[in-house]
């Protein structure tokens, strides 16, 4: 595979006419430099984060482990990504650098990294990209004068057997500051989708003798980057909660079973579907992720969390399958670093008898920054058209004790995807459409935000503007070329009053119009 190596600068009143209605940096001081391992392949379409590590919230003087790695403040869009060292050492050090920051704001006062102290070693970084392709890994890398100089890249498929096969450069030099190294495995066989790809940075050239216990190299904003794989099973989202809307300061009711659409808003389109908490105090908390983000745009200021405090309690979640197969249930979900540290998760066809058989996992861990659960329910016969399906996510681990009052666990974009049990096996598996679509937006009503699905069935410019009932153009939300198959895009109506308004697609000669309100 070629690869070049380059040189980088690189950062409601509407409610009754509703049911009439509707129907129808990146500069651094000092020397800088950067090297690059690129693969050939390009996409048009836009790579989203999966993993991102920093370590600004880890303790100073605390040695990690080698054998029992932590989260290490991973922030993931897919749990099981961890770090392993199998040196003499490793712990966290006050060394900012600006290169390659991601979620958070780069502040030089906060920012640390992660040091590897010799002798040699390797950093093994488990990365699973399930549900990705194309997948680029990025670090920044620095050493102390007596730390070893170069660094070799291998990485694996199967979990066991490390190998170099398409990695044009295997090796980089590692200077006295900061550099970006960026391996590309685009194209690379084997290595999209896969739930076991590592990575092994291995610590190597002069100063990397095992006598030598002085140096160290140093590692900060580890990032994997990748393109959504086109989903075999192409699913409705028909439950899913987000807590934007509900005021600070109000403690829910524990143990009582709480609606969709209720004081914990919710948006459902299969009826049944609730929330309850068993421990000592739930509420609303300030916490936003963009991971799982659904219905509306994630907006960093306005997004909420819901917070589960200490003592441990059974977090309950009724999602009804009525009328649907292919189930998957998302979450994201932190702790506090009080919280407890891990979850038991369970499940239930009649709401009372609950399991955990059939589960990739049944146990996880909860680290300071949020991470996407999944759990794949996927041809489960008893889980299909259920209207008692039911989750349980018990608190486990340290901070789990029932005299741990300080502590707490938080949830966001609570989502349930599934199939039609009527949807027909051409439309289910990813078939391409026959004939151009708009559907009817969804939710709707809405507020603040509606998604509106629509299909091609081959590639073709479309254009979607959005005007209100006097004709007036308020927004254009598509006006490009789309592949065929099915689109989503989202509307946001926060700066707006409520009302009718219209949205029209033209796609090559055809032209479709449909009407939403927006009812706040």
């Amino acid at each position: 595979m070629p690869q070049t190596a380059t040189a980088s600068n690189r950062k409601s009143i509407f409610h009754t006419l509703a049911l009439m209605i509707l129907t129808g940096v990146m500069v651094v001081s000092g020397v800088f430099s950067s090297q690059v391992v690129r693969a050939q392949g390009a996409d048009p379409a836009e790579p989203v984060l999966i993993h991102h590590w920093n370590f600004n919230e880890i303790l100073n003087d605390f040695d990690f482990s080698t054998t029992e790695p932590e989260l290490l403040n991973a922030s993931s869009r897919q749990y099981g990504a961890f770090f392993s060292y199998d040196g003499a050492r490793w712990d966290r050090v006050n060394d900012p650098t600006p290169i390659n920051a991601r979620e958070t704001p780069y502040v030089e006062e906060d920012d640390r990294a992660l040091r590897l102290r010799n002798p040699a070693g390797a950093l093994t970084l488990h990365l699973p990209t399930t549900g990705y392709r194309d997948v680029v890994l990025r670090y920044a890398i620095t050493r102390t004068s007596s730390g070893a100089h170069n660094q070799q890249f291998s990485y694996s498929i199967d979990g066991e057997n490390f190998i170099t096969d398409g990695l044009d450069t295997t090796e980089t030099y590692v200077s006295l500051y900061y550099n970006m190294v960026e391996l590309d495995f685009t194209g690379i066989e084997g290595v999209e989708d896969n739930p076991d790809f590592k990575v092994r940075l291995t610590l190597a050239g002069e100063n990397s003798g095992p006598d030598n216990d002085s140096g160290n190299q140093r590692i900060n904003h580890v990032t994997l980057e990748g393109y959504v794989s086109e989903p075999d099973i192409r699913r409705n989202l028909i439950h899913h909660w987000n807590f934007d809307n509900i005021p600070n300061d109000v403690n829910f009711p524990t143990s009582l079973e709480i609606s969709a659409g209720g004081i914990l808003g919710g948006t459902s389109t299969v009826g049944g579907a609730w929330l309850r908490y068993d421990g000592d105090r739930w509420d609303r908390v300030n916490d936003p992720t963009p991971f799982n983000a659904r219905a509306e745009a994630y907006d960093m200021e306005d997004d909420r969390a819901l917070r589960m405090r200490n003592p441990s309690g059974d977090f309950l979640v009724r999602i009804p399958t009525t009328g649907h197969k292919n189930v998957v249930v998302r979450y994201a979900a932190k702790r506090t670093d009080s919280g407890s540290q891990g979850q038991r998760i369970a499940w239930s066809t009649n709401g009372t008898t609950f399991q955990s058989d059939g589960l990739v996992f049944d146990s996880v861990q909860v680290g300071l920054n949020y991470v996407l659960y999944e759990f794949d329910f996927t041809g489960w016969e008893d889980v299909d058209d259920n209207p008692d399906f039911t989750l349980r996510i018990r608190p486990s681990g340290p901070g789990s004790e029932p005299d741990n009052d300080s502590g707490n666990q938080r949830f966001n974009h609570l989502t349930v995807d599934a199939t039609s049990t009527e949807t027909s096996a051409g439309d289910e598996f990813g078939d391409i459409p026959q004939r151009v679509e708009l559907e009817q937006n969804y939710p709707n009503p809405f507020n603040p935000a509606t998604r509106i699905n629509y299909t091609v069935p081959e590639q073709m410019h479309v254009s979607i503007d959005v005007y209100d009932i006097t004709g007036r153009h308020i927004e254009t939300l598509v006006n490009q070329s789309v592949p065929a198959g099915s689109h989503t895009v989202t509307f946001d109506g926060t700066r707006l009053s409520s009302g009718i308004y219209m949205y029209r697609m033209q796609a090559g000669d055809q032209s479709f119009t449909r009407r939403m309100m927006l009812v706040k």
